[in-house]
């Protein structure tokens, strides 16, 4: 009896210590995760003294154009890309009292009932045919999409559908018959994980997803960026940039790192992403990306100007947020952000049951002097802001 409480106490006395630890080394995480992000020049892709990490200069990417209509692309079939299977990094908070515990539930806001949609609609199915074939190409598809004044997109996995706003089809396509023909990387290997962006600022629409290899158990790994040239989706042409993402440069993530589960937010100043990093042929996490890409290049079919930078990490920096300016003016409100003010990326904690907030401030076009002060980050040439300066 006397054994069995002692290894009773020793076994609580563990789980207190490792409670404690766990609890000790969260501390730590959250106290640096408002450290920031940043674009900079390059060979400024490691840490600084303040916890800060750089995003480092891309070298410009040449835009490929589509003038026309999307209803007349080519008929280029949308071929279902095997990905291997992901295993995300293990989340430490199961280890945590309270996820044995559990947590009382407070809701910190009045509850109300969810007003009703003020539209409704099917979307497009797997099994419809699309201009380039069957409009689905992957499992589970992935469904999003964005609305803007006249219309509204949705994309799956691995096509997209614009609609108007009473739900009638205008055009649907696959990935692959919009790149076809552009002889970029991203032309023939769409492969999903797509995102819609509306920019409300510019009445601009952004379409994203991946691109890799058959098989993708090496690189390269690609996101295609495309740009609409006009307010109009359908007949209003795109600029389209094909964007490796597996640089292998200093700063940025190495050779053969798949850019899973990418995400995008619109601000005011730059297109801001960020993806999972996991490296190829083990499949293993290793650490987070994070981007910012010019708006008035994309929107001016310019040579895009660009930074990209990569957190190394086992568990932290997994599934980042860039926030989205979704409406910036509403019924006459303003909620457009002070001139200046960062965009934010968002995190759940794997260590902790809390999220984690970073700003992403990116640098100027603009050639101007570095004299070594605390704006450093924002006094170089390689951000995204107006590409008239550069």
């Amino acid at each position: 009896m006397k054994k069995k409480e002692n290894e009773s106490l020793g076994a609580s006395a563990l789980q207190i210590t490792l409670a404690l630890a766990l609890i000790s080394i969260s501390a730590i995480l959250f106290a640096s995760s408002f450290a920031p992000l940043g674009g900079a020049g390059p060979g400024q892709g490691a840490a600084k003294p303040d916890g800060s990490i750089s995003a480092i200069a891309i070298p410009k990417v040449v835009p490929r154009v589509f003038n026309g209509d999307v209803r007349n692309l080519p008929q280029v079939p949308q071929q279902e890309l095997t990905r291997p299977e992901l295993e995300p990094p293990f989340n430490y908070k199961q280890l945590l009292p309270e996820a044995i515990t559990g947590q009382k539930l407070e809701p910190n806001i009045p509850l109300a009932p969810m007003p009703p949609p003020i539209q409704n609609f099917p979307g497009i199915k797997r099994t419809d045919t699309c201009v380039g074939g069957q409009c689905g190409a992957g499992t589970p598809p992935d469904t999003n999409g964005a609305v803007g004044p006249n219309h509204y997109i949705q994309a799956v996995n691995s096509a997209y559908g614009i609609y108007n706003k009473t739900g009638t089809l205008l055009a649907s396509f696959t990935e692959n018959a919009l790149w076809a023909g552009t002889g970029t990387f991203c032309d023939g290997n769409g492969g999903g994980d797509p995102v819609v962006i509306y920019d409300a600022l510019a009445d601009r629409w952004i379409l994203t997803h991946l691109a890799y290899s058959p098989g993708a158990s090496t690189g390269p790994f690609y996101e295609c960026i495309a740009a609409s040239q006009t307010s109009n989706p359908v007949t209003g042409g795109w600029y389209l940039y094909a964007i490796r993402t597996d640089t292998g440069a200093s700063g940025q993530p190495p050779a053969n790192t798949i850019n899973d589960y990418p995400k995008f937010g619109i601000w005011t100043d730059c297109l801001y992403y960020a993806a999972n990093g996991f490296s190829e042929p083990a499949g293993s996490y290793i650490g987070g990306e994070f981007a910012s890409f010019s708006r008035s290049d994309m929107y001016a079919g310019l040579p895009l100007t660009g930074a990209l930078g990569f957190a190394a990490s086992t568990s932290d920096f997994f599934t980042m947020i860039p926030s989205d300016l979704e409406a910036p003016v509403v019924g006459g409100y303003n909620g457009v952000p002070p001139a200046g003010r960062p965009n934010f990326y968002v995190q759940e904690s794997l260590t902790a049951f809390n999220f984690r907030v970073r700003t992403f401030t990116a640098g100027t076009n603009a050639e101007r002097g570095d004299d070594g002060g605390p704006d450093k980050l924002h006094r170089q040439r390689y951000g995204c802001t107006s590409a008239e300066h550069d």
